[in-house]
């Protein structure tokens, strides 16, 4: 055999057993929920402190794993936030976690239009530099940017911050404007019904930009993901991250979520004194999707789609033990579990603990 056909197929003989001790050690490891935040600034953008002491206050806070992500930056933690906006003059923010090279926003002609562009571009770069890669939608209501019907429409794009951390970012909309929560549902209906799409998965994250005590705008501390998977790498989180093998919190802990014979159960880590009140959330088959503008109609809004129950409540459960029973006209389920305790690091726009479960089908 030439000597080139050998060494040809001795590497990829190589890359075999490589990938088969890989597929042996993911298999051999327990499950496990790993702590982290995906949404962190430095010094080198607009945070008010060095990355080691930054990454240093995470770590003795009991978090796992860290993403600096600052703007338009890459650092030795590979994460970057694109900052720009579309065409249409929204400002916009998109997290992409575990890049191997530093990218620059594309601007679309519309919201959507620069979601995909960049999605796109993100998993260019993931094909290109062999690095597993994903790209979530930041803080939609800052400055009101992003729309539920911009999200339903970027059918490729699968996370978006529920919820962040930084006071006064309008998680909790206003009179006219939907909240977040909100959004996720009208997103998720709309991405079901009208554009046969996967759910989106919600992400709690904090956003930090406050490392220092006389500022509490943007703390560390309020908001997280606990990540179920068998190793604590970047691949092995963003594995788990893509499959919804996760929940975001910003205090309530989760001992075990579960959807199996179209039960979705839930194991509640107690708490002291705490009481725990899960609502599992959906959306039913056959909703009416005639959204008309909010308000005075001026604004560009998440569109009001009047009586239509869209993200009802459909089981309130109490104790540590919720579950739900698909009744088999559900288009998807989630739950978020609020609790009676107090964060450990307050927020203005919500008093309570609360963990959000992702969405099922």
């Amino acid at each position: 055999m030439p000597t080139r056909l050998l060494l040809a197929s001795s590497l990829a003989m190589l890359l075999s057993i490589v990938a088969l001790m890989q597929a042996q050690i993911e298999t051999q490891a327990p499950e496990r929920w790993w702590r982290g935040n995906l949404h962190t600034h430095t010094l080198w953008s607009d945070g008010d402190d060095f990355p080691e002491m930054v990454a240093d206050w995470y770590r003795g806070h009991g978090y796992h794993f860290l993403a600096l992500s600052d703007h338009n930056t890459l650092l030795m933690i590979q994460a970057e936030e694109l900052t720009g906006s579309s065409g249409d003059g929204h400002s916009l923010h998109f997290n992409v976690t575990n890049l191997a090279e530093q990218l620059t926003m594309r601007m679309g002609g519309t919201v959507s239009d620069t979601i995909v562009r960049n999605l796109q571009m993100v998993e260019e770069s993931a094909r290109r530099t062999g690095r597993l890669s994903i790209m979530h939608v930041n803080h939609p209501n800052y400055q009101w940017g992003v729309t539920a019907e911009d999200l339903a429409a970027a059918v490729n794009e699968r996370f978006f911050e529920v919820w962040n951390g930084v006071d006064n970012d309008n998680d909790n909309g206003d009179a006219t404007r939907a909240s977040t929560d909100a959004i996720w549902d009208i997103a998720n209906t709309l991405r079901i019904v009208r554009y046969n799409a996967s759910p989106l998965y919600g992400l709690a994250t904090d956003d930090t930009h406050d490392h220092h005590g006389n500022k509490s705008r943007a703390l560390p501390g309020r908001a997280w993901v606990m990540v179920r998977a068998r190793h604590l790498t970047p691949e092995s989180m963003l594995r788990a991250l893509r499959t919804g093998n996760f929940y975001s919190s910003s205090g309530v802990v989760l001992e075990s979520v579960a959807y199996e014979k179209s039960k979705l159960s839930i194991e509640i880590q107690p708490s002291g004194s705490e009481t725990f009140v899960t609502r599992f959330i959906g959306t039913r088959k056959g909703v009416k999707l005639n959204g008309r503008p909010r308000g005075d109609g001026d604004a560009i809004t998440t569109l009001d789609y009047g009586d239509a129950k869209i993200g009802e409540v459909l089981a309130e459960v109490r104790g540590l033990n919720p579950t739900y029973t698909m009744r088999g006209d559900e288009l998807y389920v989630r739950a978020i579990v609020t609790s009676s305790g107090a964060p450990e690091v307050p927020s203005e726009e919500f008093a309570y603990k609360r963990a959000w479960v992702q969405p099922v089908r």
